[in-house]
């Protein structure tokens, strides 16, 4: 009888640490949501918005399966969604990227942007280290972690291994 416990106590935290470790492991596999992939704080001559100037952008990125309404989500760099700027009529693709230009505050150097859904639930946030200008901070899918890189709006963020910055 000890024995079949000791057995199933073995089954179950075999079972709890592999779903822990596939969970941790295959993250952006399970994301359901849009995320931040790029921030330019000093948007000098990277990409400019439909009036021509260059403007402090973020990228949006969705992992997902399905096309995603991003329609009144909200980015702020203020713990309350205050003054955020809400993303006008928009949607996007399964695995496209959105560029969203900052109008109603700019990026500063060590400060936290916020993503939030349309009811002020926040989806993901990222803080943005000291960058140059028209250089980004972004997520390297190749390997998975943020880096301060050259500019790529609205492509994958993907770095050299001998040109990292």
């Amino acid at each position: 009888m000890n024995g079949k416990k000791v057995l199933l106590g073995i089954v179950t935290l075999t079972m709890v640490l592999l779903g822990i470790f596939f969970c941790c492991i295959n993250k952006e596999y399970l994301s359901e949501s849009i995320m931040i992939s790029e921030v330019c704080s000093k948007n000098q001559r990277v990409i400019y918005d439909k009036t021509g100037d260059y403007v402090d952008y973020i990228e949006l990125f969705n992992p997902t399966k399905h096309t995603i309404d991003i329609s009144g989500y909200m980015i702020s760099d203020k713990e309350t969604n205050e003054f955020a700027q809400i993303i006008e009529d928009s949607c996007i693709e399964s695995g496209e990227y959105k560029i969203i230009y900052i109008y109603n505050f700019g990026i500063s150097d060590n400060e936290t942007i916020k993503l939030s859904d349309r009811s002020g639930n926040e989806i993901d946030r990222i803080k943005v280290p000291i960058l140059a200008a028209d250089s980004v901070y972004a997520l390297d899918f190749s390997g998975k972690k943020w880096r301060v890189m050259p500019a790529t709006p609205a492509r994958e963020n993907v770095i050299q291994k001998d040109s990292e910055i």
